[in-house]
């Protein structure tokens, strides 16, 4: 199970909330040639003594640094998200944890925490963005009110204390993207374009942003994933995505549920990459994979 996504250099990182033979810490990166079986594929890190809750992954260029996201944990009576700071060791075959810093952020529901995050640095700042899986960041049926998704804008503050990511903002996504879920989102900051992907209605939504003023332009498209031949969801769990190039877009999927129907194993658990319609870019109507 492959959650978090990010591209560095000619690599794509991942990582996951439970890998059941390699640790729940681990994280692995694969080449972005996509080679079958490709040697430079890997796995990194150990085993922890619970779930690591690792919902995404994010890269600090300034000190060479990875910041891991943990979806929601206990803490001081509730639940907040918490972010893990690791850097590389040099054989790239393990990794050192340098802090756990809380998100100033109470969460609702246990369960309902942040699905994803992207590291921003601008003018202002260094921000980390934070993705609500539910609706108005909650969960219950409130959290399933189709498109009012949320992002909360978080920067890091240290004291002799410790360290936590304070909520600075809370960033309405437009109504267009109007999912029941968010389980991803992903930055092109050449472009300045996002992309924000549904596991429940099996889409993203791509659309302008600004990284100065961190906000949105635009209204933005609606890509669906491929259905199959009766218009049934066939990428039940897409639960990552990353940009590859200007292009293209990497999906990663869970996997399948027991509840969940026959069709939703074919994709489960896999790396999926897809050619974006050239509208996508554009603000235009909700876009079909032929």
């Amino acid at each position: 199970m492959y959650w978090g996504l990010h591209r560095v250099s000619h690599y794509l990182w991942l990582s996951s909330p439970a890998l059941p033979e390699h640790g729940s810490y681990s994280i692995g990166y694969l080449d972005d040639r996509f080679q079958f079986r490709d040697p430079a594929n890997q796995l990194i890190g150990g085993k922890g003594q619970n779930d690591s809750q690792f919902e995404g992954i994010a890269y600090v260029p300034e000190d060479d640094t990875f910041l891991l996201l943990h979806e929601s944990q206990e803490h001081e009576g509730g639940y907040k998200p918490f972010v893990t700071t690791a850097r590389l060791s040099k054989d790239g075959k393990e990794y050192e944890r340098l802090s756990k810093c809380v998100v100033d952020f109470e969460l609702t529901h246990e369960n309902k925490g942040f699905e994803g995050m992207a590291y921003v640095k601008n003018s202002k700042g260094a921000f980390l963005l934070g993705l609500c899986e539910g609706n108005f960041c909650e969960g219950g049926r409130r959290g399933r009110k189709s498109g009012n998704g949320r992002i909360i804008i978080l920067q890091l503050d240290t004291d002799d204390n410790g360290c936590r990511w304070v909520k600075k903002d809370v960033l309405d996504i437009p109504k267009e993207a109007n999912f029941i879920d968010y389980s991803a989102m992903a930055i092109d900051y050449n472009l300045g374009r996002i992309a924000i992907l549904s596991q429940e209605n099996a889409a993203f939504w791509v659309a302008d942003f600004d990284i100065e003023s961190l906000d949105f332009v635009g209204t933005g498209s609606i890509v669906h994933l491929p259905r199959n031949e009766h218009c049934e969801i066939v990428y039940c769990n897409a639960e990552g995505i990353q940009w590859i190039d200007a292009y293209r877009v990497i999906v990663v999927s869970d996997r399948a549920k027991a509840t969940q129907p026959y069709h939703c194993d074919e994709h489960d658990q896999s790396v999926h990459i897809f050619g974006l319609p050239g509208a996508a870019s554009k603000a235009s109507p909700a876009i079909d994979w032929e």
